[in-house]
C-alpha cells in the first residue's frame, strides 16, 4: 500500500527534514511501516479512536494518504 502525504495549508518545511514523502519510493518502505499504515487505515474505517489518540500526538501526519487517495 503506497503512502504519500499531501502538504497541509499550515505546514512549514524544516531545515533538516527528509524529502517530501511524495518523493519516497513506497517499494523501499519496511514491512513494519506497511503493517502500521494498514492498521491505521483499518482503524480509521472502523472508528478505532484509541490508536489515533496515541499516534497523532506522537507525530502521525493527519493528512496521510494511501495509493487510492484515501485519507485518515
Amino acid at each position: 500500500m503506497p503512502l504519500r502525504m499531501e502538504p497541509s495549508a499550515n505546514s512549514q518545511p524544516s531545515p533538516s527534514s527528509a524529502p517530501p514523502s511524495s518523493d519516497i519510493d513506497p517499494t523501499t518502505l519496511p514491512p513494519e511501516a506497511i503493517d502500521l499504515a494498514t492498521r491505521l487505515f483499518n482503524a480509521a474505517r472502523t472508528g478505532g479512536l484509541s490508536i489515533f489518540q496515541q499516534a497523532i500526538p506522537a507525530g502521525l501526519p493527519v493528512n496521510l494518504t494511501n495509493d487510492k487517495g484515501d485519507t485518515l
